[in-house]
């Protein structure tokens, strides 16, 4: 089995700027919710398409 690299996803009610902000200074692969499309999304919701 190969391993998936660990990807973030920030919540909504943070500004989406951290994200590019996170990715820069840390090295890891981050996306804002909002910026996927998910803004208004139930959070089960979310977490679904997290997972996929």
């Amino acid at each position: 089995m190969v391993a998936r690299p660990l990807v973030y996803w920030i919540d909504a009610q943070l500004p989406p700027a951290l994200a590019p902000w996170l990715t820069a200074t840390f090295g890891v692969e981050v996306y804002s919710v909002a910026y996927l499309g998910y803004r208004e999304a139930e959070d089960e919701v979310i977490f679904q398409a997290a997972r996929a």
